[in-house]
């Protein structure tokens, strides 16, 4: 019987998670807004009464969801910086 003696190591995604250094700040934005569009399309595709205004539903809801996050970012962001400490 032959033992293997591969050096390669199987990949841990929680253990070993893939290195970050070379990726741009504003990719981390980029990928936000799919994120967000998909949530809202499963979430309208449960919850909306009237299929006739489906997509204006969707795409409210992820505006609303966009400007409170940035709007939650900032007020940390805010409340970070004038801190008493």
């Amino acid at each position: 019987m032959s033992e293997n003696t591969s050096t390669t190591q199987p990949y841990r995604p929680f253990i070993d998670p893939l290195p970050v250094d070379n990726v741009p700040p504003a990719a981390w934005y980029i990928t936000f807004i799919p994120l967000i569009l998909a949530i809202a399309v499963c979430y309208k595709a449960i919850r909306a009464w009237n299929m006739k205004t489906y997509w204006r539903q969707v795409l409210t809801l992820t505006l609303v969801i966009i400007v409170g996050a940035g709007a939650l970012a900032g007020a940390i962001s805010l409340a970070t910086e004038f801190s008493v400490g």
